[in-house]
């Protein structure tokens, strides 16, 4: 229920009908839903290290052709710029996931 982001008054309601206290209920809750925000942030980074991953191999490599480049004055690869941007759009993209996980609404299933 707390993964599918259903509303904590429906929960209760139906803890309630099956005869759950509410101090267990309400542990039940806190539980789901640390778990839930622990789910969403192991996805995030995971997003977050590839395109870390990608920024400093295409970085690395970026700068290796630049130095070649400048030694036998030949132009820069620039097929390295395209997985860098991709790289720096997923690490933006996972880190910013990672944080705002707390705030994240809707199922689960739906994004990942």
């Amino acid at each position: 229920m707390v993964l599918w982001d259903e509303p904590k008054e429906k929960i209760d309601q139906k803890m309630r009908v099956n005869n759950i206290s509410p101090p267990i209920a309400e542990q039940l809750y806190q539980h789901a839903r640390a778990d839930r925000i622990r789910t969403i942030r192991a996805v995030y980074r995971k997003r977050a290290l590839l395109g870390l991953l990608l920024l400093i191999v295409t970085s690395g490599a970026l700068l290796y052709g630049t130095l070649m480049a400048l030694g036998t004055k030949g132009n820069v690869i620039i097929v390295w710029y395209f997985p860098m941007i991709w790289g720096l759009w997923k690490f933006i993209d996972g880190t910013v996931g990672y944080l705002t996980a707390k705030k994240t609404t809707g199922s689960i299933a739906d994004d990942f």
